[in-house]
């Protein structure tokens, strides 16, 4: 009797796990389905600011000593990494090396995010996205892009993460200097729902504890 009650304990704390942050990582936006789009203004901007763009808000904000947010037109005041006519932000003042760091927190939860980077001095370098729900870290990858004034063809590496988990914060820490991103594709908040299985396997484990329950009265 008792292995079973440790037994059905240990399933019924098993099964939140089914809910817990499952972050996976994006490397193209058409793995965002049904994503909306979000564009920078393509002008320059102070530190922080907030933005609404169809229908999401966010705040960005760098806190690297000396860089500035800074507005671009791919393929006319910046050559390199993306698709001709994108609005870029860029994150500048730190030349090509260092460290720039940009946050960007959503005035609403989301489940997907991606966007792509390129580094304004070549070769480039490995950067880091990360995914935060409030202060709560769900995770994040390092991901390699290119840098420097090249053809405008759409060659930015793509950075991005889906969650079962909702975030509402995302920070891209680059290891080159300044960079600049594209729009965003963003996938809308969600409810989380436990799997058929995992709901059938609690409901069972307090059934059985019940009859367990009952019998001992009856005995007693």
């Amino acid at each position: 009797m008792r292995t079973l009650l440790r037994t059905l304990a240990i399933a019924a704390l098993a099964v939140p796990a089914v809910v817990s942050a499952q972050l996976t990582q994006v490397t193209a936006r058409n793995q965002i389905v049904g994503g909306t789009t979000f564009q920078w203004s393509g002008a320059n901007q102070s530190n922080p600011f907030t933005r609404t763009d169809n229908g999401i808000t966010l705040t960005a904000s760098t806190p690297t000593t000396g860089a500035s947010f800074v507005g671009f037109v791919a393929g006319t005041g910046w050559n390199g990494g993306f698709t001709a006519g994108d609005r870029l932000l860029g994150v500048i003042g730190q030349g090509p090396t260092g460290t720039s760091v940009l946050s960007m927190t959503f005035a609403n939860s989301i489940n997907a995010f991606a966007t792509q980077l390129w580094y304004n001095f070549p070769p480039g370098a490995s950067t880091l996205i990360q995914f935060f729900n409030g202060n709560a870290l769900l995770g994040g990858f390092n991901v390699t892009t290119g840098g420097g004034n090249q053809p405008n063809n759409n060659q930015a590496a793509v950075l991005g993460a889906s969650s079962v988990t909702a975030f509402n914060r995302v920070v891209i820490t680059g290891a080159a200097g300044e960079f600049a991103i594209n729009q965003l594709t963003i996938g809308g908040a969600q409810n989380v729902v436990p799997e058929p299985a995992s709901v059938a396997l609690l409901a069972g484990g307090l059934g059985l504890l019940g009859v367990v329950a009952r019998r001992r009265r009856t005995m007693a």
